[in-house]
């Protein structure tokens, strides 16, 4: 079962997330579908996660930057999700091409909390084949992409959409 936890196996990295108030990041497990980027976790532990090794429950994964208008605007919506469905589904932010400052400010004038990984150099949307942000990514528990989201800004009722289409499950 996925956890909210980091797993001990993870490598440390430096530390500047510090306070910054988000969850912790999911439990890596084998397997999986997203690319292979070790990115760092932002909850302050200093951890890092490889996203391919998620696995155990849906997720909704969001690309994401301080710098990214429409990515403000839809963030409220994922923290609502992450809200309404938290055992059900994981909610993963990733910020992305971001100074660590810019997206732990960005995220806290929103009241976001899930648990976000930092990505500077944005290899996750690379790997992906996206060149524009946001973007959401739709896996299900076993980490296999279902889809991916590159779009007008997702409202609350069209990310519920996306998530009982592409993952089977309900929220709200």
């Amino acid at each position: 079962m996925l956890a909210v936890a980091v797993v001990a196996g993870c490598a440390a990295a430096p530390v500047p997330f510090q306070g910054s108030g988000f969850a912790a990041c999911p439990r890596p497990a084998a397997g999986g579908k997203l690319p292979a980027v070790t990115v760092t976790c932002m909850d302050g532990s200093g951890q890092t996660v490889s996203l391919d090794r998620l696995t155990g429950r849906p997720m909704v994964v969001n690309l994401w930057a301080s710098w990214c208008a429409p990515c403000g605007q839809e963030m409220p919506a994922f923290q609502r999700l992450h809200s309404k469905a938290r055992d059900n589904l994981v909610v993963l932010g990733v910020a992305t091409k971001d100074d660590p400052t810019r997206s732990v400010q960005a995220a806290q004038d929103v009241g976001i909390r899930f648990a976000n990984v930092f990505d500077p150099n944005a290899a996750v949307e690379r790997g992906l084949g996206r060149a524009n942000l946001p973007v959401t990514v739709f896996v299900d528990a076993k980490g296999a992409v279902t889809y991916l989201y590159a779009g007008p800004v997702l409202t609350d009722k069209a990310l519920a959409d996306l998530v009982k289409r592409y993952l089977g499950v309900v929220v709200g």
